[in-house]
């Protein structure tokens, strides 16, 4: 796991700032990793979450706090239901340009000695 500052959004929803894939990407290249695969997930929740964090004031930075907590039953099954949707739409290659988490696959390469 890389954790990295949630992104800033402007007034119009859209990410500035880190994190992006390709930030996420040049992180772990900079560390010696070696990147297999990165993209978005949480895409279809994005315009959801941008349009709830921007009424609230909250538009994100380096003092940011995340969403995450105690959800119900009902809301965990709707946000299960999304994942699959999406996890489907993926599988048939359709991957958003943006989301609410950079997922990558990186390796460190092996250093036989």
């Amino acid at each position: 796991m890389v954790g990295v500052p949630p992104p800033k959004l402007t007034v119009s929803g859209t990410p500035t700032g880190e994190p992006t894939a390709p930030v996420v990407e040049r992180l772990l290249a900079e560390a010696g990793f070696t990147v297999e695969e990165s993209f978005y997930r949480l895409g279809l929740l994005f315009p959801a979450a941008a349009l709830r964090r921007l009424l609230a004031g909250r538009g994100g930075g380096p003092d940011a706090r995340s969403d995450v907590g105690p959800v119900s039953a009902l809301q965990n099954a709707l946000l299960s239901a999304v994942m699959r949707l999406e996890s489907s739409l993926a599988a048939a290659g359709l991957r958003l340009p943006f989301g609410l988490s950079v997922f990558c696959v990186a390796r460190k390469p092996r250093t036989d000695s």
